[in-house]
């Protein structure tokens, strides 16, 4: 199916879970999407790769969104007179992230702080939110010997052998920590999937029960009570398992669609109409997706430029030996050169969802209150903090429509974004726009 969104010529590319293009395999493949690009003499096609979604139509309101905003912006873009260029919307089964009440904490009576650390627990009716969130993330085969979710609701609070088996299942159903395809040799990140699969189902519980300690700079004064006389502090670690359980399925497929689904597409984009540049735009764990699909390609380079908006992952992920010995997972991204143009990164103090995995993981490892997913904590992530520990990283700010940007080769490029994006999902301004565009006609 081929459209138009705001007068740029548009397809949709539908993946399924395992990777396979359209549902069960069906559906635009990479030669059909090579013809409809040849057949419009397309100079170039950024793909758009949507985050924490789980159907069609909310993604195909961010592409449509961005699309407007690129239109409206593309007069002001130098070097856009005379490009031909086609949107690709990718669709993949994703799990929307987005707890109605955050575990970690609680809406601020003080309208100016936003969030606050939180010291209550939480009622039976999170606890089956939260496991119905995991549940539908899940694959079918994994859903087979799942508990009923409204009996474990009532029981984690005053049953220690339910805290347990709750544990133990989850670690049953997580996905294996495996690096992306095309990782170099020892990359990685801080994430905490390995540790919670091997950790002891007891200590789990003891440690997603503690209270939060926030940095005083970003949370008033950053201190709260005591968490051990909380009502409810074990139904709050089990919400806070459920989402970050969630968190790690969501971003293995994230991953998975982008090396097995995405990738081979790349590569005969570039068999088929070589002089079509590609370009691959990311938001959240779209980002992920991006990265892993330009990270796995065969043909080094042929992605012509990267944008990561308010990316899903570690802000260690482009760095060089993060922790003094490992490279960041997609480290190869800038050591073997793999994308042509310019790198993009947009981030803001303002994007709290992106750090709320990171700051569970925190907790699992015993390391609560420190920076709570800021620059300097082990657990940050890109679309909050920029790249870190990365030598090519410059620091820039997102400039205003119009205003010109100088890329440079094998750089990233770390946009602060706090002057226009006012949280994760608000990726599709104008000034985000001027800022893929031009990236594009570099």
């Amino acid at each position: 199916m081929t459209a138009t969104l705001s007068g740029f010529p548009y397809t949709p590319l539908r993946f399924d879970a395992a990777g396979a293009l359209g549902p069960g395999g069906t559906g635009l493949n990479a030669d059909g999407l090579a013809a409809w690009l040849a057949a419009g003499q397309a100079t170039d096609a950024v793909l758009l790769s949507h985050g924490w979604r789980n159907d069609a139509p909310t993604a195909h309101r961010l592409y449509d969104t961005l699309a407007a905003s690129a239109r409206a912006v593309l007069p002001r873009v130098p070097g856009a007179g005379g490009r031909r260029i086609h949107l690709v919307g990718v669709h993949w089964p994703s799990q929307h992230f987005a707890p109605v009440t955050d575990p970690l904490t609680e809406p601020s009576s003080d309208a100016s702080a936003g969030w606050v650390p939180r010291t209550r627990g939480a009622r039976p009716a999170e606890v089956r939110d939260g496991y119905e969130r995991f549940i539908g993330a899940l694959d079918p085969k994994a859903r087979a010997d799942a508990p009923d979710g409204t009996t474990l609701a009532f029981e984690i609070e005053r049953s220690p052998s339910a805290r347990v088996r709750l544990v133990r299942w989850v670690q049953t159903v997580l996905p294996g920590r495996q690096a992306p395809a095309g990782a170099l040799d020892g990359a990685s990140e801080p994430d905490d999937e390995n540790g919670l699969l091997a950790a002891d189902p007891e200590d789990v519980v003891r440690r997603l029960s503690s209270d939060v300690v926030a940095p005083a700079d970003q949370e008033g004064d950053g201190t709260v009570g005591a968490g051990g006389g909380v009502t409810g502090r074990h139904s709050r670690a089990a919400v806070r398992l459920l989402d970050f359980g969630t968190y790690a399925v969501m971003r293995d497929r994230a991953g998975r669609i982008g090396a097995r689904g995405l990738a081979p597409v790349l590569d005969r984009l570039h068999d088929l109409v070589p002089h079509c540049a590609v370009h691959l735009v990311g938001h959240s764990f779209g980002a992920r997706l991006a990265a892993t699909a330009a990270l796995a390609t065969a043909r080094p380079g042929q992605v012509r430029s990267l944008c990561l908006l308010q990316a899903a992952f570690s802000h260690y992920g482009l760095a060089h030996r993060w922790d003094g010995t490992a490279d960041g997972e997609f480290r190869g991204l800038i050591g073997q050169q793999l994308v042509s143009g310019p790198l993009l990164v947009t981030h803001t103090v303002n994007d709290r969802a992106v750090g709320y995995p990171y700051a569970v993981a925190s907790l699992l490892l015993g390391h609560v209150g420190v920076g709570l997913g800021g620059p300097d904590s082990a657990y940050g992530a890109l679309g909050r903090n920029g790249a870190r520990r990365t030598p090519e990283a410059d620091g820039l700010t997102l400039l205003g429509v119009g205003e010109p940007y100088t890329w440079r080769s094998g750089r990233v490029h770390n946009l602060r974004a706090d002057a226009f994006v006012s949280g994760h999902h608000d990726v599709a301004g104008h000034e985000v726009a001027h800022a893929v565009l031009s990236a594009v006609t570099a």
